[in-house]
């Protein structure tokens, strides 16, 4: 396998980091890429967004426009920065587009905004519903344009999950000593506490 597209390392940058074996096995370097799909995913849940540019589809119901703000003339996305929006679209049948020409794109934040109001989106039944965005978001066009702490606290990341004990076992004998351990944030996954304060400028979102 190699590593998804919006890994924050790739593996020749995993292997310059300390405890992490260069070139290693075939077998080694498979598991090292699952270990930066799986720090990346981590990272990015608890950042709550995406970094490197993809495509995403998201549904926005009529009661949810405007969130908090109340605002009928705001969507907000769950990713940002926005890149590009690909479509908007309701249920009905023909489905009812929202041109381009429509709204504006407040892209760092992550909001569309509507002059004078988003109109209630309607299926074929004419019900209230929900729009369907298709959009692009990301702070990076890709991997190799990502910021050296986020690099940094994925490289840290995956280094303390490839030399955790083995999550199988928790008690060891080995002649008369005896060991024994419990979990751990790199045992059960969860970030290390250095990865944490690496990523601590992209847990708040503005706006």
């Amino acid at each position: 396998m190699s590593v998804s597209s919006y890994a924050l390392v790739s593996l020749a940058e995993l292997q310059t980091y300390r405890g992490i074996p260069n070139p290693g096995t075939a077998a080694e370097q498979t598991s090292l890429e699952e270990l930066i799909d799986a720090a990346t995913k981590a990272i990015e849940s608890r950042c709550q967004n995406g970094f490197v540019n993809r495509s995403y589809t998201e549904d926005y119901y009529w009661w949810q426009i405007g969130g908090w703000s109340r605002d009928k003339s705001v969507i907000r996305l769950k990713q940002y920065p926005i890149v590009s929006v690909t479509s908007i679209t309701d249920q009905d049948s023909p489905a009812n587009t929202v041109a381009s020409t429509d709204y504006w794109l407040e892209k760092r934040l992550g909001r569309l905004i509507r002059p004078g109001g988003w109109t209630i989106p309607q299926d074929s039944n004419g019900f209230a519903t929900y729009w369907t965005i298709i959009y692009t978001s990301g702070r990076y066009a890709a991997t190799a344009n990502v910021d050296d702490d986020l690099k940094l606290a994925c490289k840290v990341q995956v280094a303390a999950m490839w030399n955790r004990p083995d999550k199988s076992v928790r008690r060891k004998r080995v002649d008369d000593l005896e060991l024994e351990w419990g979990s751990s944030e790199s045992e059960t996954g969860e970030l290390v506490p250095e990865a944490v304060s690496l990523i601590q400028p992209y847990t708040s979102r503005i706006g």
